[in-house]
């Protein structure tokens, strides 16, 4: 939705939650880090299914993410992804109005276990990680929960992808 907004005018992007930056260990399934992925998000989605370890499932029940099992052999993991497209509210100080600006997001880093920048190969199922997440609280029609926002993988044991 485009909006005119005066040049006395500020943007303001909700960031309560900028700094809930958390760190899962894990292996990941069905990844989409290096391209987005277009199949179901027209507009392009990064994300992975982690399959936490020990220490990180722990973390993950303890802060309320949603866990999920598909009844395969990847057993419960929890999905972290970054929209291509991301959105935020924007506030005209001079009248009060609210309208949601879209704005394109950057890409998740990637980093091979020697921290040097990814080589840009995929990420092949099973493929051990440790990603960096930003818990975001949402509200939604009398709902709320918390997703957790890709921000980094760091790969420490790649399966390619065939």
């Amino acid at each position: 939705m485009d909006s005119i907004i005066c040049n006395d005018c500020i943007t303001k992007p909700k960031d309560k939650d900028k700094n809930n930056v958390v760190t899962l260990v894990g292996e990941c399934y069905f990844a989409s880090i290096i391209e987005p992925d277009t199949k179901f998000e027209s507009k392009g989605i990064w994300q992975l299914d982690l399959h936490p370890d020990k220490g990180s499932a722990k973390l993950i029940r303890e802060l309320g993410l949603d866990i999920k099992n598909r009844g395969t052999e990847m057993g419960d993991f929890v999905r972290i992804k970054k929209m291509v497209i991301g959105r935020k509210e924007v506030i005209c100080p001079c009248c009060g109005e609210v309208s949601i600006k879209e704005y394109e997001r950057s890409p998740p880093t990637v980093w091979d276990a020697q921290n040097n920048p990814w080589d840009g190969r995929l990420v092949g199922n099973g493929s051990t990680v440790i990603v960096d997440t930003q818990l975001v609280h949402w509200e939604y029609l009398k709902k709320s929960g918390i997703v957790a926002n890709l921000l980094s993988v760091k790969v420490i044991n790649l399966i390619t992808y065939p």
